[in-house]
């Protein structure tokens, strides 16, 4: 089975409750232990304490700004 390197997902999706999400890989023992990225366009503290509560690795405000987006990406590839 190949699996990926990191999980990249959106905290604003409607078509499915992110936490949920969270739960179910940290339950799988094949995906447990891969990195999982939330992004978000809140920059809440409740939100992002919602989204560490459930134990992804790391939250990130969406940007609109080019620059901004790209130092993010480039942080992604690094991780």
């Amino acid at each position: 089975m190949i699996l990926p390197d990191i999980i990249v997902l959106d905290m604003d999706s409607s078509k499915v409750e992110v936490t949920t999400l969270i739960e179910k890989i940290k339950e799988d023992k094949n995906l447990n232990k891969i990195p999982v990225i939330i992004f978000g366009t809140s920059n809440d503290s409740n939100k992002i304490k919602r989204a560490y509560k459930h134990n992804n690795n790391f939250y990130i405000v969406k940007s609109v700004d080019y620059d901004d987006f790209n130092d993010v990406l480039s942080f992604i590839e690094r991780f």
